[in-house]
This record gives structure tokens, C-alpha cells and sequence, in this order.
């Protein structure tokens, strides 16, 4: 994207009428958890740290996926913001 970084697309499609109630799967190469605060305050559904190998990232995309799925609007807890190959 350039120009324009994460942050920048999330304000945006949270600020457009016709997607700001789409869910928004951020996708981090970095986990730290300030980011992670600040992308949970502006509204994202979901948080997901990049995997190291393809197979984990095929893991945590199937669970982001699922909870989009089935908790289509909804944003989860802080505490289960972040999906990753750890957590359930």
C-alpha cells in the first residue's frame, strides 16, 4: 500500500457509511501490544501476529475466518482480540 499504512486503511473503512460495518481482520507482521491496544480502540475485529511458516498461517486465517463467520460484527474481548496458533 503506498502511502498509506494499516492504521490509514483501517480509519478509513471504519469512516466509509457503506463498509464500516464490515469486519476487519488487521494482519501484523509484529505483535506488540500497544499496536494491538490502539488497532482494538479503533474498531478492527480481530488481530492476527503473521506466522512464521504457511502452515500456521493457514491455522490462524481458518480461525479468523470462523469468528467473522459466526460473530460477523461482533468484536471480541481484549483478551481474545489476537488469534494465533496458540490460542484456542
Amino acid at each position: 500500500m503506498v502511502g498509506k499504512n494499516g492504521y490509514d486503511c483501517l480509519l478509513e473503512l471504519k469512516d466509509s457509511r457503506k463498509l464500516d460495518k464490515m469486519p476487519i481482520v488487521m494482519y501484523f507482521t509484529a505483535h506488540e501490544e500497544f499496536v494491538a491496544d490502539v488497532l482494538y480502540d479503533m474498531g478492527a475485529t480481530v488481530y492476527i501476529n503473521k506466522p512464521s511458516s504457511f502452515d500456521d498461517m493457514k491455522i490462524v486465517l481458518q480461525k479468523a475466518l470462523c469468528f467473522v463467520t459466526y460473530n460477523l460484527h461482533n468484536q471480541p474481548s481484549r483478551e481474545n482480540f489476537l488469534i494465533s496458533v496458540y490460542n484456542d
